[in-house]
């Protein structure tokens, strides 16, 4: 049985991962800033942090057969892209690249659009938080670990109750408000959340290392997206190669994405007036 370490997994994308490897009967041992959980053979133990160091309480756990996915960054609002703190949590991560080069472990953690050099692609290009997320990708690749590195457009499903785009437009929608959109003509890439994890750990699971960008080929704008909670209709998507989003990067790791209709008719259970 190969062992997982999951760090943030009380998150979006960490508690994805959590749920997918209980459901495949993997061990997965969980992290966030207070708890740590363990999922063995069905088994569910948890209990406070031993240690405020997070190297220090993920150290008794790193084995032979062992995958570190770092699914934690502080804050990760849209409208705090440009604070410092996103480069003291650079530095946290770069902290523990270098702790984890001693030993075995595969090392996964997550990029973004915000990366790309591309206003009509990314408006957080050129903050700080995209500055710091270059940081780690290189530090990373510079690294002696065996990494891989998945730049991420945009993640939606069942289980995305992030304060964002979908959930905002699904309360203006519940509520009658019109909701601005500072970007209408932003080209989203819609990743359905479960089938990002069952690919990454279908990656980890070979041999391939590297930087990829998470892609399909449903391409929306945000004014599409909002004209969909309008009317309710099927989007029309978009279709782009994969990898469209960068200019430099030809590696591409495809997901399969449901219909985004599904996650409305999902929605209008929740939101009917």
């Amino acid at each position: 049985m190969k062992s997982y370490v999951i760090l943030g997994n009380s998150g979006f994308i960490g508690s994805g991962f959590m749920r997918r490897l209980a459901l495949i009967n993997e061990r997965a041992i969980g992290i966030n800033r207070s708890r740590v959980t363990i999922i063995e053979n069905g088994n569910l133990i948890e209990y406070s942090r031993k240690s405020s160091d997070m190297f220090n309480e993920m150290q008794r756990h790193l084995t032979e057969d062992i995958t570190v996915i770092n699914a934690m960054w502080g804050k990760n609002d849209r409208q705090n892209r440009q604070s410092p703190i996103h480069q003291e949590y650079a530095l946290q991560e770069k902290l523990l690249i270098q702790q984890l080069e001693g030993s075995r472990a595969k090392y996964l953690s997550f990029g973004s659009i915000a990366e790309i050099d591309d206003e009509q692609i990314s408006p957080s290009w050129g903050t700080e938080y995209s500055k710091s997320k270059k940081q780690i990708c290189e530090f990373l690749a510079s690294s002696s670990l065996q990494s891989i590195w998945l730049r991420i457009a945009s993640c939606y499903g069942p289980e995305d109750n992030r304060d964002w785009l979908l959930t905002q437009l699904g309360k203006g929608w519940k509520s009658g408000e019109e909701f601005v959109i500072e970007n209408p003509n932003q080209p989203l890439n819609l990743c359905h959340i479960d089938s990002l994890v069952k690919a990454a750990l279908d990656l980890l699971g070979g041999i391939q290392t590297g930087i990829f960008n998470v892609t399909t080929d449903q391409w929306l704008t945000v004014a599409e997206i909002k004209n969909c909670f309008s009317t309710l209709v099927e989007p029309k998507y978009l279709a782009r190669a994969s990898g469209a989003f960068s200019h430099n990067d030809p590696e591409a790791l495809i997901v399969s994405t449901p219909l985004i209709s599904q996650y409305f008719e999902y929605l209008k259970g929740d939101y009917k007036s």
